[in-house]
């Protein structure tokens, strides 16, 4: 469950900074 919710957190992080990018 934490695996998932930080691989999770991690794509969301990952997308942001592309948008920013």
């Amino acid at each position: 469950m934490v695996q998932v919710a930080k691989t999770m957190r991690v794509e969301k992080t990952v997308v942001n900074k592309d948008v920013g990018g």
